[in-house]
Formats: structure tokens, sequence, C-alpha cells
């Protein structure tokens, strides 16, 4: 009876053993730690001038591309002087100073371990420059890894903007509106920070001589995009009695240079 039961219980703890080690096994199955997450290791390479001034060919290389899904990688850069030291970002582009040249379509991805090259034209400000740049990869997730930062001293020469100044349309009562125009020649490669028409204001009949209006006469600011062609502004106008007004274009530059068109005039009623 005694050994009867023995069998009895060393079955049973054999049976409890077999089934602890087989949940075991599917436990340790449902729960196996993930992967650890391996970054893209990009680098960013030397820029090369290109002939075609002011051109730079830019250059970068994954040296290690992990296992995460690489979204987009290109360069960024950062138009600055010898006394800053910026980290240019993707969250810091496309202003006056920053820029991102992603490199996609046939070619750039997948992404690979080749060195992957862009040639692109320098449209930032003028002067004595310091251009930053550096490799970046972003990732699915939005996530981003950089290259070293890097740096290439030149200078451009300043081209300003040209401007003329065009014509007065005169709307009639019950809603009178003066319509002024300008026309853009050249945009110039420094940047225009605020632009519009200077106007002087005189009783008629006037027979005085001709006058340039300036920052201390009546300002009229344009909202209107800086670009080449005619841009015109509506100016709310509702005189006492008939005027002469004389006007010329004007634009501020970046650099503190102010360019004028040149001084007309024109009767209103």
């Amino acid at each position: 009876m005694v050994k009867k039961h023995f069998t009895l219980r060393l079955t049973a703890v054999s049976f409890l053993t077999f089934l602890s080690l087989f949940l075991a096994s599917f436990s340790c199955q449902d729960h196996e730690p993930e992967p650890p997450r391996i970054f893209p290791v990009i680098n960013t390479l030397n820029v090369v001038r290109t002939n075609d001034e002011p051109s730079f060919q830019y250059s970068v290389q994954f040296q290690e591309l992990g296992n995460q899904q690489i979204a987009e990688y290109g360069v960024v850069t950062y138009a600055g002087s010898a006394n800053e030291n910026p980290a240019p970002t993707i969250q810091v582009v496309n202003n006056v100073k920053g820029r991102k040249y992603d490199f996609s379509g046939p070619g750039y991805m997948p992404p690979s371990l080749d060195v992957k090259s862009i040639v692109r034209q320098y449209d930032g400000p003028a002067g004595q420059i310091r251009l930053f740049y550096r490799a970046y990869a972003r990732l699915a997730d939005n996530s981003v890894v950089y290259g070293q930062v890097k740096f290439v001293d030149f200078s451009i020469a300043p081209q300003l903007a040209e401007i003329t100044t065009g014509i007065v349309a005169q709307s009639p009562s019950p809603t009178p509106n003066v319509t002024f125009t300008m026309t853009v020649d050249e945009v110039g490669n420094v940047p225009v920070v605020n632009y519009g028409v200077l106007c002087v204001f005189r009783p008629l009949p006037y027979n005085g001589p001709i006058i340039e209006p300036g920052f201390a006469d009546v300002k009229i600011d344009f909202d209107k995009p800086f670009v080449n062609g005619q841009i015109n502004h509506t100016f709310n106008y509702n005189p006492n009695a008939p005027e002469r007004v004389f006007f010329r274009a004007y634009a501020i530059l970046e650099n503190g240079t102010i360019v004028f068109g040149n001084t007309k005039f024109t009767d209103l009623f």
C-alpha cells in the first residue's frame, strides 16, 4: 500500500515538474526581449565648390545603416560669420540663413554605404560667409541623427536689388483709393527686409520744384513678396482738395543699404 502511494506521489511530482517546464518554455517565448535599436551613423564629407559659382557639391556617406528605417537623409546648412559656431538642424532651415537639401529619388533611396553627392546653388546672404554644414538622417519615427559639423569660408559680392518707380492709378468715389506700382528689375542676393513707396503731397496748383520723398514723409509699405516683376499696393486716399503727389519706390536691405527708384509725380483730384 505504501509503495502504491509512493508511486502515485512520484507520478504527480513528475507531471507537475513537466507542466512547469512546459509553461516556462512558452513564457520565455512570449517575453523574448526586443533586439536593441541600432541607429545609423552618417558622415559629413567635405564640400567642393563648383565652377558654376556660387554652387557647392555636398557629399555624405553612411558608415552604418543600423536597423531602423531611414525616411530621409541629406545635408543642412547655415550661412553665418567667423564668430559664430552653430550646429545646423532640420528644424531651423529654409529661412534667410538656413537650408535643407534632402537626397531623394533614384540613386539616393534606399540608403546605402556608398558616397552620395548633390550640387546646389548658394542662395543665402552675400558678403564674407562661413558656411556651416552637416549630414543628417531622419528616421521613420522622426528622430534625427547628425554627422560632424564642418564649414567653408568664401566671399559673395553683394548684388543689390534694382527697382523702378511705377505709376499711380486713382479710383473714383465713393471709395477713393490710390494704387501705387513699382517694378523689381533685379531681386539681388542681399535679402530685402522692407520695401514700398515714399510720398510727398502738395496742394494744387503747385509750381515748385520736384521733391524727392524721404523717410520723414509718407511711407507706404508693400506687403507682397519681393519678387521680379511689377508689384502694386492700394492705399486709402481721401483728400479734401486736389493734390500733387511726388513718389518713389524704396527697398531696405538686410545689410542696411537702401535702394531707390526714380522720383515721379502725378496730380490727384
